[in-house]
């Protein structure tokens, strides 16, 4: 949970004269036949891991990983060498506030292994487990001593507990009255402020639709199972966590006939064990909803809302959108979502000749998510809705799995909203009185030149973001320097 203060509707157009994000320290890793960086886990003011795997033809079990520890400088401090156990492999990972937890299991004997980490140790803490033989597994957390992990079998959810110490995993009786086909496991997290964890779970068939916050304290225990009351509407997407005071909070999206695509966000807040109030935003309410669509496109939504309009109803918009935890300010609740749509294409598999004549069959493959636009709406402390916002988004690449793209960050009176397209760093800024929209080109050595760029931005701790990602480089300027090079990337980005 990020706290930050933030007042006033914050939807008008003007200027901010002074640029916002600048580059401070960039560093990068280069590819070798044995070494092959994967990716970043955020430690906050801890520092960067970054993992990487070795020797990747191993067959019996996963490659070893090499994770190297980089301070808020971005300067290594060590890096540590991590064999696999035998025949596991890594299946899940999970970011805590300053440390990193990852996940091993074999599935045919069900012998399993959380590491956690953070840049500041010299070895990983290992835990041992014996859990279920032969599942898939699904969502992932972990606080203090205990991990929850859900198994995603055809026909239900299943959720287990893992007490990290003693090494023992059963089974977690979940809510409801419906036959364990119809529940459903939303979300599993752990709460910011380390006070336990929080699982969603939605029952739901033609008859019934409940949805519950199933809450575990920070010993391990199950605490309360508390109903979440929403007039009948279907919870689609839902992540749990705890404002400051101690309340609890579940966000996310809904809809009034679907469980998979919305018709805008809620906010539902408890004050102890009884809701205080489950407040609704949809989509088709936002002044700018389809600004990131041509004019032409959006003069067919205005006529179509006028039509709507005159028999008195609100035009129906279900969009897929994927929602970011709350952020919290002294006096309101932020919500942030982006939308998307999958992407498919035709693969030709095989040609064959019937009767003299060629036929050519295809396949329909999975390309990638396009995502459209982001949508960002603020409620107060008790639920009454204060403003809303939404803006284009453009990258160049379809990632293959669900993920933030736009990051966050509230300064004074200033909300940051921040994105990578290529190795260009796109900067949304709002305030109480106006917007304003940046470009910022992040560059490696001056004789570099980047092909492409495939990298993300994340928010980090104080003011900081940090970029990473994949590039393509072309050096021709500086013989010292290799000619052409992929490399990971980090660069710090402080915010002014």
């Amino acid at each position: 949970m990020v706290k930050f203060s933030l007042t006033g509707l914050f939807v008008a157009a003007g200027f901010i004269t002074s640029a916002q994000i600048t580059p401070v320290v960039r560093t990068e890793l280069t590819y070798e036949r044995d070494f092959q960086p994967l990716g970043i886990h955020n430690c906050g003011e801890y520092g960067i891991i970054v993992s990487a795997s070795l020797d990747p033809k191993k067959a019996e079990r996963d490659p070893d990983r090499l994770y190297i520890m980089y301070d808020t400088s971005l300067i290594e401090t060590q890096s540590l060498e991590v064999e696999v156990p035998f025949r596991q492999k890594l299946v899940k990972t999970y970011q805590g506030p300053h440390t990193l937890h990852t996940l091993y299991y074999d599935a045919r004997f069900g012998n399993g292994t959380v590491m956690s980490l953070t840049p500041r140790d010299t070895f990983p803490k290992k835990s041992v487990l014996k859990m279920p033989k032969r599942i898939l597994i699904d969502e992932f957390a972990v606080n203090n001593n205990t991990a929850l992990f859900t198994e995603l079998e055809t026909r239900k959810d299943v959720l287990y507990q893992a007490n990290l110490k003693t090494g023992a995993v059963w089974e977690i009786d979940l809510p409801g009255t419906l036959k364990r086909k119809n529940l459903e496991i939303l979300d599993v997290s752990a709460f910011k402020d380390g006070s336990g964890l929080g699982v969603v779970i939605r029952e739901f068939n033609r008859t019934v639709n409940n949805t519950f916050l199933m809450t575990i304290d920070e010993d391990g225990q199950k605490e309360y199972v508390l109903p979440l009351k929403t007039d009948d509407l279907i919870i689609v997407q839902a992540a749990a966590d705890r404002l400051s005071d101690g309340r609890f909070i579940v966000s996310g999206t809904y809809s009034e006939n679907s469980t998979t695509s919305a018709k805008g966000m809620f906010l539902a807040v408890y004050d102890d064990v009884e809701m205080k109030f489950f407040a609704t935003r949809s989509f088709g309410t936002f002044e700018n909803f389809f600004d990131y669509m041509s004019s032409h496109g959006q003069q067919a939504i205005e006529r179509r809302k006028e039509r709507y309009e005159e028999h008195g109803k609100e035009m129906d918009v279900t969009v897929n959108m994927y929602v970011h935890p709350v952020l919290e300010s002294e006096n309101e609740l932020i919500l942030l979502g982006e939308v998307y749509y999958p992407t498919y294409r035709n693969l030709s598999t095989a040609t064959t000749y019937i009767q003299g004549r060629p036929s050519t069959n295809s396949v329909r493959q999975f390309d990638g998510y396009e995502y459209t636009h982001a949508a960002v709406c603020k409620f107060d402390l008790d639920g009454h809705f204060k403003g809303d916002h939404c803006f284009p988004i453009h990258i160049w690449h379809k990632p293959y799995e669900l993920k933030n793209i736009v990051n966050m960050y509230a300064h004074d009176t200033i909300l940051e909203m921040v994105y990578m397209n290529d190795n260009y760093l796109q900067n949304k800024a709002i305030t109480p009185s106006e917007e304003f929209s940046e470009t910022v080109v992040l560059e490696a050595d001056s004789t570099d030149q980047i092909r492409y760029t495939v990298g993300e931005v994340n928010y980090w701790y104080g003011n900081y973001f940090i970029a990473t990602g994949f590039q393509n480089i072309r050096n021709t300027g500086d013989i010292r320097i290799r000619r052409k090079r992929d490399v990971f990337y980090l660069q710090k980005l402080e915010v002014r």
